[in-house]
């Protein structure tokens, strides 16, 4: 399954998308090659921050992409408000 065609199967609500965590963490894998939340917390910060910017990009929830990643909700607004 390609990048693209997750990004266009999951249901839009409102302006997020409705990912589930299990798209979310292959949404991952596929950015950055880490297979889970521990071996993403082992790469760098600036690996971190692109990753979280790219599925901000896609839409995906603060919320969600802290719970999937690791990193907490307050690192993720301020890497978003930063670009």
């Amino acid at each position: 399954m390609t990048e693209e065609s997750i990004l266009l199967d999951e249901p839009k609500i409102g302006r997020r998308a409705a990912y589930s965590d299990k798209t979310v963490a292959e949404m991952i894998r596929m950015i950055c090659g880490v297979q889970n939340g521990s071996e993403f917390q082992r790469i760098s910060r600036d690996e971190q921050k692109f990753v979280v910017l790219k599925l901000r990009e896609e839409r995906a929830p603060i919320r969600q992409i802290s719970r999937v990643t690791g990193i907490s909700k307050g690192v993720i607004e301020h890497w978003c408000r930063g670009k």
